[in-house]
């Protein structure tokens, strides 16, 4: 007995979202083909083998210990950049239950089972992010897609502090009657991090590399991975002396001009890598992280409204209609946290807070059409939220993925939400009036999700 209202065609909607998701594609692959650090050292070693001096006698700089050590740290900088730069994925399976009871009757239950695919290539400054989340709903033996997103973003730090980012994304949730949203924007998040690592010997709890030996396989967690980045961070300090006694040995043996020429851009190339690592890993290993970010983004949003009434005969009928496709400008603010709590205890949380950028900025709400103090101008203004309690299990060595449960808590709003037209608000049928013909203005969920990390 359903019935629709819809003057368009929906079958167009896909094309905003493939055009700028090859956009954001293309802008990736870009931007994420960083300096091949690997080549540079090849060519390096291959210069070196063949160096003269101005007279054009061959120089045996390999058997030079400050060349030796330069190399070798090129070579341990080189694994550090493969190690940060892979592709990340992770899969998470949720749940969760509730039932309303009268007395000892049970009148309604809901479970609700969450599934999510989280991929990144993240290789500072580029990052290149794709996430699905779907909420599917069982109650009284019915299943439906509760809810569910698509995000496609491409992260690009411009400074150390200052992020841009262009995204697109796909939402739904039934229980706010958003059939689809689509946004696509852009925008720039500022961000400072806090960094723990110092290279103070005295002043660190972990002073040598011992925990990771066999013979410090006993040290705790949170030991081993405050060695890893003290390890890190001395390595990455003295890099740079490492590379003026390199330059020191090549005046010392006197090598030609046009050899120098040709280690010169080699060294160029291991700069920069350098630099970027430097920055990547005091990021990776900061304890506190907190930004907010500015953006702006087209929204065209479909909705479908499901109210109902009752017969005669006191039976609930439901109907259906699915609202004219809109499409508006806004404007958000997202402050964000991100912190290890403890050893194995990740906490992160960010708040949009979506604006309308550009008239109408109120839209008209009908409660009522046969009265006029139920017809409303509300400000056009949304907020999400999602916070994750995160609580690290362990480490599958068989496939290096990691093993973790998330406590995930999201919360929606909507001070203007979506409702019947007024020329359908107030019909009746069989003398009956429509109720609930105006949206829910939030919806909120608790979840415990088991992840997965490849």
């Amino acid at each position: 007995m359903k019935e629709r209202h819809e003057t368009t065609k929906r079958g167009r909607r896909r094309g905003p979202l493939a055009g700028i998701a090859a956009l954001i594609f293309a802008f990736g692959a870009a931007g994420l083909a960083a300096e091949d650090l690997g080549t540079a050292l090849d060519r390096l070693v291959r210069l070196l083998d063949g160096t003269k001096n101005s007279e054009g006698a061959p120089l045996r700089l390999s058997a030079d210990p400050k060349v030796a050590s330069f190399l070798k740290a090129v070579d341990g900088l080189r694994r550090i950049d493969q190690r940060i730069g892979i592709l990340k994925a992770s899969f998470s399976f949720g749940y969760s239950g509730d039932r309303s009871y009268s007395g000892d009757d049970i009148r309604d239950s809901n479970h609700l089972l969450n599934v999510d695919t989280n991929i990144v290539k993240d290789r500072y400054p580029d990052a290149l992010k794709f996430r699905t989340s779907t909420k599917l709903l069982m109650s009284k033996g019915a299943l439906q897609n509760e809810s569910s997103t698509i995000l496609l973003a491409l992260n690009h730090y411009l400074f150390p502090f200052l992020e841009g980012y262009v995204f697109t994304e796909k939402f739904s949730d039934s229980f706010m009657s958003i059939k689809q949203r689509y946004e696509m924007g852009a925008g720039l998040k500022f961000e400072y991090n806090f960094d723990p690592v110092r290279s103070d010997h005295d002043a660190d709890p972990v002073r040598t590399l011992e925990a990771l030996t066999p013979a410090g396989s006993d040290a705790p967690p949170k030991a081993l991975r405050r060695t890893a980045e003290l390890a890190e961070k001395r390595f990455m300090d003295i890099f740079p002396s490492l590379e003026e006694g390199f330059l020191r040995a090549l005046k010392e043996a006197g090598v030609s001009p046009d050899d120098l020429t040709g280690i010169f851009s080699c060294l160029e190339t291991m700069e920069k890598v350098y630099a970027r690592l430097d920055t990547a890993l005091a990021k990776s290993r900061s304890w506190l992280t907190v930004g907010v970010a500015f953006s702006a983004f087209s929204e065209v949003e479909q909705d479908e409204i499901a109210p109902y009434y009752y017969s005669p005969s006191g039976q609930k009928v439901s109907k259906s209609y699915l609202l004219d496709p809109e499409q508006r400008f806004r404007f958000v603010i997202r402050p964000s946290l991100e912190c290890i709590i403890a050893d194995g205890v990740d906490l992160s949380s960010m708040l949009y807070c979506k604006l309308p950028l550009g008239a109408p900025y109120t839209k008209l709400i009908i409660l009522n059409s046969e009265n006029s103090s139920q017809k409303t101008r509300f400000y056009d203004w949304r907020v999400d939220s999602i916070t994750d309690l995160r609580f690290a299990l362990g480490r599958n060595m068989s496939w290096g993925g990691d093993i973790s449960l998330t406590l995930e808590y999201q919360y929606h709003f909507d001070n203007a939400p979506p409702g019947l037209p007024e020329t359908l608000a107030g019909v009746t049928f069989q003398g009956m009036g429509l109720k609930n013909t105006v949206a829910a203005t939030s919806h909120q969920y608790y979840m415990l999700k088991f992840n997965v990390g490849f």
